[in-house]
């Protein structure tokens, strides 16, 4: 009952909170889910064993994370190296594709991989994620030992690269290892997912957002820049930008756009908010391309930042 009692608690802090800053639609949604997950078992076994994701992932520490090299030398090159300066939550080891094959089904491994969408994948074809999935088999009878995947962070898309990507993938891989440390401490963290973290932008006003232009999804108006824009939300070149991230700027916030080059209607646009100096995430959200909202930050992600910042 005690353990209920907490959880009620966690509930109707957050439900107060989104009521105070989040859109009275959008706010209910989120609660009512928060409810569902609250009072439903998540995933049981055949005896009514109800298991979490917070409990799925207990064991994350100890196992070992075999981190899948795909065959590209660049891309291969570049994730064993973040992952050798950055990877601190578990033991890793580096395996081939071949391996990963083989290995996939025990559930006493975590894969760390580049995952390329496909056409089944609700319109993230055409993506690439840096994806992270617990070992075992989709049939299990022991729910526990499920495979799951734990999270996918956008990395970039499948057609082109510009290279920006392998700048931004030591935030990314320190992105994926916070989101697991807080899915182990809190279901609440874990089953929120990565918008979980727009929460920062709303308390920390300090940061001074810098997005370039060439991630601006419309063309800003001179009402709109002077209502928008100012100290705190600058629209820069992207040289500007990154070199904000490289040189790891304090208090400051960095956009990253992931799209598919060649984007149609319907596919999905990943916008985030990093921090230069901690690699904490700050914003995350997605739309479906169109031909009113085409690729990059749109308004109301212009709004919603230029209010939060500005707090």
């Amino acid at each position: 009952m005690h353990k209920l009692n907490e959880k009620l608690e966690i509930f109707l802090t957050s439900a107060c909170f989104l009521l105070n800053f989040v859109p009275v639609k959008k706010a209910l949604a989120y609660i009512f889910v928060s409810l569902a997950l609250l009072l439903i078992p998540v995933a049981a076994d055949g005896e009514g064993r109800v298991y979490t994701r917070k409990m799925r992932l207990s064991d994350f520490t100890t196992r070992t994370t075999k981190v899948v090299l795909s065959g590209s030398p660049i891309l291969d090159a570049a994730l064993r190296d973040e992952v050798t300066m950055r990877w601190h939550l578990s033991p890793y080891e580096f395996c081939t594709v071949d391996e990963y094959n083989a290995l996939k089904s025990k559930p006493e491994y975590y894969f760390l991989r580049l995952l390329r969408a496909t056409s089944q994948d609700s319109r993230d074809a055409g993506l690439m994620f840096i994806s992270l999935m617990k070992g075992g088999k989709e049939k299990n009878p022991d729910s526990l030992d499920k495979t799951f995947e734990v999270i996918r962070v956008p990395f970039a898309p499948t057609e082109y690269s510009s290279g920006r990507e392998f700048l931004y993938m030591s935030a990314l891989i320190d992105i994926i290892q916070e989101y697991v440390e807080d899915a182990m401490e809190a279901d609440t963290k874990g089953y929120a997912g990565l918008s979980n973290y727009n929460i920062r932008v709303m308390k920390d006003p300090r940061k001074r957002v810098w997005i370039s232009r060439e991630d601006l999804g419309f063309e800003l108006t001179p009402a709109q820049k002077d209502r928008y824009l100012g100290d705190k939300l600058l629209i820069a070149s992207e040289d500007d930008v990154d070199r904000v991230f490289k040189y790891g700027t304090r208090n400051a916030l960095v956009g990253i756009v992931v799209a598919p080059v060649s984007a149609r209607k319907g596919d999905w646009c990943y916008k985030m908010l990093i921090s230069a100096d901690t690699h904490q995430l700050y914003y995350y959200h997605r739309h479906r391309i169109s031909f009113n909202a085409w690729k990059g930050f749109q308004l109301s992600d212009i709004k919603a930042i230029s209010k939060r910042s500005s707090r």
